[in-house]
């Protein structure tokens, strides 16, 4: 579980130089066939080369934003949920032609606060990176997907963590009313774990070092950190989304929100 989520911290920081990477190889190999066919010593080989350069391919454009203002409703199933979302609300998807989604999560961006989606009156928020956002709008992106059982197992046991530590003396109070857990994963790099329970909602939020800086002991975990929160919404739909430390305080509300625009656009009940 650690590797996956030390993996997905880094994501985002390395998505464009493996773009420019992948790029590179993909189109040197189709401008120059008679090199990739020296190359691969084998039909079979090429073949399977091929393929992993497509892959490579569709895995280049899942990468790549494609906002849209368009409001027509685009269907997804993910994760045994089926959505009926409209489309300026996507930014990336694995695979846009299946309505499938077997190989990635579909990527939603709203504006925070307000919780909108692309259109006229949010376009230089969302959008127009070129032009000085607002310090009022924050763009938000959030990922579909997550087994429902998975995610419900989850919550189950850092609720038992909060509710009855085996250590009590591992927990530490946080900010916001966070209650703290702490981690080593490598020497001077510390994951963090923040909880908090009011009662009618339990927060569980997990935040990683994306730098070499370690977690400082005055509770607040440095910039050089990513938070990410996985959840289930009260329809049975996942979501992900991930966020700076400074954003700890906002987490409730965004949870809140983002639970009420994902289960709008739910047709049918998630598997359990």
């Amino acid at each position: 579980m650690f590797i996956w989520v030390l993996v997905h911290a880094s994501a985002s920081k390395a998505r464009h130089m493996k773009a420019a990477a992948l790029t590179a190889i993909y189109t040197l190999l189709i401008s120059f066939p008679s090199m990739a066919a020296t190359f691969f010593c084998s039909a079979a080989h090429a073949e399977t080369q091929e393929k992993s350069f497509r892959t490579s391919k569709k895995h280049l454009e899942a990468d790549t934003d494609r906002p849209s203002a368009d409001t027509a409703p685009v269907y997804l199933t993910v994760d045994g949920v089926n959505y009926k979302i409209p489309r300026n609300y996507i930014v990336r998807m694995f695979d846009w032609n299946d309505r499938v989604q077997k190989d990635g999560s579909p990527t939603l961006k709203v504006t925070f606060p307000g919780f909108a989606p692309l259109d006229e009156t949010t376009k230089t928020c969302l959008v127009l990176t070129q032009i000085p956002r607002s310090v009022a709008c924050t763009p938000l992106e959030f990922r579909l997907g997550g087994s429902p059982s998975a995610l419900r197992t989850e919550a189950s046991r850092w609720s038992n963590i909060f509710h009855k530590p085996r250590d009590p003396s591992l927990l530490r109070p946080g900010p916001y009313g966070y209650t703290m857990i702490d981690m080593g994963i490598a020497a001077g790099r510390t994951m963090r774990f923040y909880l908090k329970d009011s009662g009618a909602h339990f927060v569980h939020v997990m935040c990683l070092p994306t730098g070499d800086g370690a977690v400082g002991s005055s509770g607040a975990v440095d910039a050089a950190h990513l938070c990410i929160r996985h959840l289930l919404t009260p329809n049975g739909g996942g979501l992900e989304y991930s966020f700076k430390p400074s954003k700890l305080k906002d987490v409730e509300e965004i949870d809140q929100r983002l639970s009420v625009i994902v289960d709008s656009f739910i047709l049918t009940g998630a598997k359990q």
